[in-house]
């Protein structure tokens, strides 16, 4: 073998990898603003499920369901402040008051394009009205941002 076939080879093995690692990243795009590389994922077939579930439980209005797509406590942050919600019960008892109707139209009008993420989490509506983090057990329901609490954070801590 010449050192230019070689040298050829070489070029066409980096292509291929480099080609392969990019269609991999593309996997994990959901939509223009959110590539889920940036947590690790390598698609987005989980996350689409995730999505899923919760705008079913959403729409239904089902704070059961709601609860188990949530990392406790939930923060939920509004004009007076933060508030933590400990647990499935808090939830279920608050269920109202958090889900408002603007809070349930920011999850159930957002489309895979103006879903975006960053490196703190996966965000609904167009202020980061809801929040979603990415553990190594799958994706869960984090902060609230009811409005009035926008103006002063967009982002979970």
């Amino acid at each position: 073998m010449t050192a230019r076939s070689c040298f050829t080879r070489i070029l066409v093995l980096g292509a291929l990898a480099l080609i392969g690692s990019t269609s991999d990243a593309q996997s994990a795009v959901v939509g223009k603003s959110c590539n889920l590389a940036v947590f690790g994922e390598k698609d987005t077939k989980s996350f689409l499920a995730f999505d899923h579930e919760l705008r079913d439980a959403i729409e239904r209005q089902d704070a059961g369901k709601v609860a188990l797509l949530t990392q406790f406590p939930l923060r939920v942050d509004d004009a007076r402040g933060t508030m933590l919600i400990p647990g499935a019960d808090s939830l279920q008892g608050r269920f109202a008051e958090i889900f408002t109707p603007e809070i349930r139209r920011a999850i159930l009008s957002s489309t895979h394009d103006s879903i975006w993420c960053n490196y703190t989490g996966i965000s609904y509506g167009d202020e980061g009205n809801v929040w979603i983090n990415v553990t190594d057990q799958g994706y869960f329901l984090m902060t609230v941002n009811l409005p009035g609490a926008l103006s002063s954070k967009a982002t979970p801590d």
